[in-house]
């Protein structure tokens, strides 16, 4: 029994222990786009972020706009300051001076005195989809684009709308509901002709037209291939590249008759990039380090393979899917240190390239940040194989 069968011999467990992995693990279920990985390309996110500063600054700038989403305060007289408690920054005063709020029962949620009727000066509203009249209101907390600037705003507009058709909705007619978007572009602030003061005039946004600020909307949309893409931060702020990885380690352990095998591979991150159409691929070098024994020898060795990933995301809201395949790539890279009692020489210690056949792991995720998939296998007699897949934010690694 010479080196070279010794050797031989401790390649082909190290084939057989990763052949384990090549199996295709259960189908994920969908999920929401709430923590999906941004499967957008470099030149997407920069046409998405320079399309919504577009609309940003209409929704920012224009009095129309701003003033309906807390730009003004109407239960405060004049302009109310910045505060930690009590009334919100109003930066514009209220033309008709300061307004009762409604009151609340703190314990059970009713109101119990609807304060100030808006419609008794607001009550020329552009009409719904349907032809019925709007009622004017007051926005809610989430409404208000007080302190916002455009990647803040951005991070808003797709958390509150999910998806771009409802977003375009919104520009449009405000999705059927009370037409606000109609009211501003009509300019009179909703106020009946007896609540207009003889200097009023109408003043509709001057930056963009209506049909204008639907283009705006739907080059939005466009930028990113027609959907909203990933969580609500894709698409609205420039990463450093690349932002996300796939972490890789593994371990098997052999132990069949005459042979004790541990080999262990540390974390990878393999860098991920992605084309426009939600296309991934990666690549990284991996070091498997096994000691044990077997026919009689001590070993130790050090192998070394590239990796490569590459898969489809499909990352849109409640549509998550990420497939995944790993690939084990020809040919590996071994050192092998032997101690064997029945070779003359001694210790020995050889380098070597081995040809192999390609082997491919293949995933389906949600494709979740921080999503783990850990892989256990004792199928084959005498060996057991562990393997951890994780998808990382390298913006916001996990701890």
């Amino acid at each position: 029994m010479n080196r070279s069968y010794h050797l031989v011999k401790l390649i082909a467990f190290f084939l057989l222990s990763a052949l384990a992995f090549t199996q295709t693990n259960p189908r994920r279920k969908k999920s929401t786009s709430e923590g999906a990985v941004c499967p957008l390309s470099l030149s997407q996110v920069q046409k998405s972020v320079e399309a919504f500063d577009k609309i940003a600054d209409v929704f920012l700038l224009e009095p129309r706009c701003f003033n309906c989403h807390g730009g003004v305060n109407p239960y405060f007289e004049g302009i109310a300051p910045q505060r930690g408690s009590g009334p919100y920054t109003s930066p514009h005063a209220h033309g008709g001076g300061k307004m009762d709020p409604p009151v609340e029962d703190p314990y059970t949620g009713k109101i119990t005195s609807k304060g100030t009727d808006c419609e008794s000066c607001h009550d020329d509203m552009a009409p719904k989809t349907n032809g019925s009249p709007s009622k004017w209101r007051m926005p809610e907390g989430d409404d208000r684009f007080l302190g916002e600037d455009e990647r803040s705003l951005c991070r808003h507009m797709k958390s509150t709308f999910q998806e771009i058709k409802d977003f375009i909705g919104h520009l449009k007619d405000d999705n059927g509901i009370d037409n606000f978007v109609g009211t501003a572009f009509k300019g009179n602030r909703g106020l009946t002709a007896s609540a207009q003061e003889k200097s009023f005039k109408l003043e509709p946004p001057a930056r963009v037209t209506h049909a204008g600020l639907i283009g705006l909307g739907n080059n939005w949309g466009a930028s990113t291939g027609g959907e909203f893409k990933g969580d609500t931060e894709c698409g609205c702020a420039e990463p450093d590249p690349p932002r996300y990885a796939i972490r890789l380690s593994q371990s098997n352990i052999i132990s069949l008759a005459g042979i004790q095998r541990t080999t262990i591979m540390k974390p990878v991150d393999i860098p991920i990039t992605f084309e426009d159409d939600g296309s991934f691929t990666g690549d990284a070098d991996a070091a498997y380090e096994s000691s044990g024994s077997g026919a009689g020898c001590a070993q130790q060795s050090t192998i070394r393979s590239k990796l490569h990933v590459s898969g489809q995301a499909t990352e849109q809201y409640q549509k998550n899917f990420m497939h995944l395949e790993l690939e084990y790539q020809s040919p590996l890279a071994g050192t092998f240190s032997l101690e064997c009692p029945d070779d003359p020489n001694g210790n020995s210690s050889v380098q070597a390239n081995f040809p192999m056949m390609n082997l491919k792991a293949f995933f389906d995720l949600q494709g979740k940040s921080s999503e783990l998939i850990n892989r256990n296998d004792d199928s084959t007699p005498g060996i057991i194989s562990n393997m951890s897949l994780q998808i990382i934010d390298l913006n916001n690694p996990p701890r």
